[in-house]
């Protein structure tokens, strides 16, 4: 049988090399690329020690995660030859009709090759902007079926298409570095635990503004596999205390409420968030609350007890103040059940979106955005964030058509992109529920799912968070014509007491897409801004409809894998 699968995190590369390092049966392999965007194809470099004590070699590009409906690269040992390959349904593997993986070069302990981005081959993996999934793997025997024992295989994530590479990261004058890090949490033997760390900053920061210009999440050795992501909160507000222990511990102070304001946000698998230049993150001063939370997310479905964590952030500031105050904003889809998936579903979209009535609280030269990082968690497999001017989708930005939980990246916008008052923003996910029997709720477990967006921008505008959801109202009245009349049940359990047929199904994908919506716009005291004629309740659908905009393939004449 094949191995369980391996999850790794992988560091985001910030050049335009990438890397991953895995263990196939005690031999450590070594993979190394580099995209080549003039000639549109990336460079593999596949170091082995024991290269010549396997039968086959295989670097492989999956589209969900899996072994099986895969594109892969084979090398053959004995004969030193590359072949493009295909595994099906079945976990059988056979040759490409047409061959597009060219060997480079070989050694006693490598070989390297060249691939396309793009080959327009309905069985090749189309290479594109965003995660990767990909499969490393080796055989110790000559077979062609990868359910077959004698194959070790294990799943790493990366980026095959980088972003050019980034200024190294300067060593600001008069700077100070802060550490806010849980004090070795014993993490609970729970599939989900939220841990937070409340620390007063350092007193230089509280004598004047500061400005943020990088920070970074410094992950125990050991326990990448447990922190999902983290995020800092700024408490701006009451008087809090220091605090260290579970969220949800009645101990915890309940000024701690005020920690809302984000600050920054990390997870799996990705690297520093560096600020340009021009631009910096306020921190500190006069009548700047002391305090700053860290909230931790431990994932372990093992339930495993006994595990030790000190993981956290590491943040740099200096008193030299940038031209710009930067800002986080949140976009997307309300947590809570309001927005919940339908099992046995290949693809069940959701979208929230920050519509026109909150984007009007812009300043007049609207907010330029230098980062995007979404987020989801084990059922969304594509997320994107689209753009809408005057009712016209005019662009996307930070598409991942691969989208992993267990490997997530921020992406740096090239250009900026520039927002104005009226825009639209929209976060689009897409769930395959095909392995669950039960409805998936929207909320903070792993088990349940979030689609969300962090915008890094600038000027800083008093908006925190702008996301949708369909009122319960609405839901209350479609579990009605649906049946499910019980005043007593919630939504959540309105949700499972549903037959989700196809009809069903269809239904609430339309009440998703064309019903009012309540708007979380909400301000950094978390408080929503005074004065809309319903009170950001109830809001019109955007009617939105798409322009002429580049597509980066299109699937009908350009076939691929992932089509």
């Amino acid at each position: 049988m094949i191995l369980l699968l391996l999850l790794f995190s992988l560091v985001v590369p910030t050049t335009e090399d990438g890397s991953a390092s895995v263990s196939l049966e005690g031999h450590r392999v070594d993979v190394t690329w580099k995209a080549d965007y003039e000639q549109q194809t990336v460079l593999i470099h596949y170091e082995a020690a024991a290269l010549n004590e396997a039968k086959w070699w295989l670097f492989g590009f999956s589209d969900h995660g899996e072994f099986n409906v895969s594109d892969h690269c084979l090398f053959e040992v004995e004969t030193k030859q590359l072949w493009d390959g295909f595994v099906n349904s079945r976990y059988e593997m056979s040759r490409d009709r047409q061959q597009d993986c060219y060997l480079e070069s070989v050694t006693n302990t490598s070989f390297t090759f060249r691939r396309k981005f793009v080959t327009c081959d309905p069985k090749d993996y189309a290479i594109e902007i965003g995660t990767n999934q990909l499969i490393i793997a080796c055989s110790s025997a000559h077979t062609t079926n990868f359910s077959s024992p004698a194959i070790t295989a294990q799943i790493a994530y990366g980026l095959l298409i980088v972003a050019p590479a980034d200024e190294a990261i300067p060593r600001e004058p008069d700077q100070i570095m802060i550490h806010v890090h849980a004090d070795k949490a014993k993490v609970p033997a729970d599939v989900t635990t939220y841990w937070c760390v409340i620390q007063k900053l350092p007193a230089a920061v509280l004598k004047r503004k500061h400005h943020v210009t990088w920070l970074w999440s410094n992950i125990t050795k050991g326990n990448e596999h447990l922190v999902h992501h983290m995020m800092v909160f700024h408490c701006d507000s009451g008087e809090q205390q220091e605090f260290t222990g579970n969220c949800n511990d009645p101990k915890k102070p309940k000024q701690a409420k005020a920690c809302s304001k984000v600050i920054g946000a990390i997870s799996m698998g990705e690297g520093p968030v560096l600020y340009p230049s021009e631009v910096g993150l306020p921190i500190g001063g006069a009548g700047y609350n002391p305090y700053v939370m860290v909230e931790i997310h431990y994932n372990n479905p093992p339930r495993l007890a006994g595990q030790i964590d000190s993981s956290g952030f590491d943040i740099v500031v200096t008193p030299h103040l940038r031209p710009h105050d930067a800002g986080i904003m949140e976009i997307g889809v309300i947590y809570g059940d309001a927005n919940s998936i339908p099992p046995h579903q290949p693809a069940f979209e959701m979208t929230g979106y920050c519509t026109a009535d909150c984007t009007e609280k812009f300043p007049e030269e609207g907010i330029n955005i230098f980062y995007s990082q979404m987020h989801g968690h084990l059922w969304f497999k594509k997320l994107w964030n689209s753009l809408y001017r005057n009712g016209v989708k005019i662009l996307e930005f930070n598409r991942d058509n691969h989208y992993s939980p267990h490997w997530q990246h921020i992406l740096k916008m090239e250009p900026m992109l520039n927002v104005r008052r009226g825009d639209v923003m929209a976060t689009t996910c897409v769930a395959d529920t095909r392995k669950s029997s039960n409805v998936i709720l929207g909320g903070y477990g792993i088990n349940d799912e979030m689609c969300i967006s962090y915008l890094y921008y600038y000027p800083a505008t008093d908006i925190e968070m702008c996301k949708s959801a369909v009122s319960n109202e609405t839901l209350h009245r479609f579990f009605a014509h649906k049946g499910v009349k019980d005043g007593s049940l919630n939504i959540a359990q309105k949700y499972n007491a549903v037959q989700w047929d196809n009809e069903n199904v269809r239904d609430l994908t339309e009440l998703f897409a064309t019903a009012p919506l309540n708007q979380h716009c909400y301000r950094l005291d978390g408080s929503t801004f005074e004065g809309h004629p319903t009170n950001w309740s109830r809001i019109e659908h955007p009617h939105l409809t798409y322009g002429a905009y580049d597509k980066n393939r299109a699937g009908e004449e350009c076939q691929a894998l992932n089509s």
